[in-house]
């Protein structure tokens, strides 16, 4: 998907500089299951698009439609100077570091292409993790002082770069001093959810890690609730929040005063 700019009236936007020369391509994995697949990425797409002035919002996945490399060859039509990729990844790691580069090389695209850090590495996505949550318990009638807050990623079982930045996402977590305790688990290693979940009967709020309502967002994380019992509730993937658009935007930015 790309969206390129009319001269037809839009939505007030975000001044970044010299946004109009530059082309930013957001990425993720690829949604394998889930009600409607890529909607969240699909939604960040156009949502940025309406709020500042860049030559061309695109999206691309790793695995299924809309591909990297047609998102990039569009973003090459509009004539920026620039293309900034961010990958809407909860960690570093061979997607992002291997997979990523490797295609993006394979390109050989005309202009320079900047690749960010995964959104997962935001020092902006803690708060809105911690909002979510609280928001959630709320609902529940949790009370957050009696409530553990048990954030829960996706976890590798080849390396640790999952692992390193769920831990340090719950280290800021802790910070906010509003939740009884905070937790690791993970889907695809040790603490695993299922045993987390069995281990503590108490009200747990389950924070989603998550870029979007793949497989393990949408059906593993609500099936380990329902087969262990437990009294939880599911924030759902974080990377579906509405908010993630200002958090890109404000990422982006961020690139921008560092670029200008």
């Amino acid at each position: 998907m790309c969206i390129t700019r009319s001269h037809s009236r839009r939505a007030p936007a975000i001044d970044l500089g010299f946004a109009d020369k530059i082309a930013v391509v957001l990425v993720t994995h690829g949604d394998r299951a889930g009600p409607v697949r890529n909607k969240a990425l699909l939604s960040h797409t156009n949502a940025i698009y309406q709020r500042a002035q860049f030559c061309c919002v695109a999206c691309g996945v790793l695995k299924g439609e809309p591909l990297i490399e047609e998102a990039l060859q569009k973003a090459v039509q509009a004539g920026p100077a620039l293309i900034l990729v961010y990958p809407l990844f909860m960690s570093s790691g061979y997607f992002v570091e291997t997979v990523l580069a490797r295609r993006i090389a394979k390109g050989d695209l005309p202009v320079p292409v900047r690749v960010l850090p995964p959104i997962g590495l935001s020092a902006r996505l803690p708060e809105l993790l911690w909002k979510r949550s609280l928001e959630v318990a709320c609902l529940a009638e949790f009370s957050p002082e009696n409530t553990r807050l048990l954030l829960t990623g996706h976890g590798s079982k080849i390396g640790q770069r999952s692992a390193q930045a769920t831990a340090q996402v719950a280290r800021q977590l802790v910070t906010f001093n509003v939740f009884n305790k905070v937790q690791t688990a993970f889907l695809e290693e040790p603490p695993l959810l299922h045993n987390q979940l069995a281990a503590d009967r108490g009200p747990t709020v389950i924070a989603g890690l998550f870029a979007s309502d793949g497989l393990h967002a949408y059906d593993d994380v609500p099936a380990a609730i329902e087969e262990t019992g437990a009294n939880a509730v599911y924030t759902g993937a974080i990377g579906t929040h509405p908010e993630i658009v200002d958090l890109v935007l404000a990422e982006l930015s961020d690139e921008g005063v560092r670029l200008s």
